[in-house]
């Protein structure tokens, strides 16, 4: 990654993953939200799940819950989490332009 940022003039590029932060607060502990389309819309990555996949999930969870296993579940599967941390971010900043002029010609 860095060496596209280095391309389109970008420098002084770097990554930081803080294992604290948690984006959805503690909407991200209601395991049972998974359930509930408004709480899914509150994370974008479930735009991408298609149809017949989200079912699939929906009916684990479902299946999960009605067990009583489903907090056990969600615990167990966020534990990497603590150590990989949920985002990264990538800080780059971008050159003047004058800079980027200069290379090409």
């Amino acid at each position: 990654m860095a060496e596209q940022l280095q391309e389109v003039g970008f420098y002084s590029q770097s990554q930081e993953v803080p294992l604290d932060l948690i984006l959805q607060n503690k909407a991200y502990f209601q395991f049972e939200g998974i359930l509930d389309p408004a709480w899914r819309r509150g994370d974008s990555i479930w735009s991408l799940v298609e149809d017949e996949t989200l079912e699939t999930v929906l009916n684990k969870v479902r299946d999960l819950r009605q067990r009583k296993k489903l907090e056990d579940f969600m615990k167990q599967h966020d534990l990497p989490r603590n150590n990989s941390g949920q985002v990264t971010f990538t800080i780059a900043r971008k050159k003047p332009l004058t800079t980027i002029q200069k290379k090409v010609s």
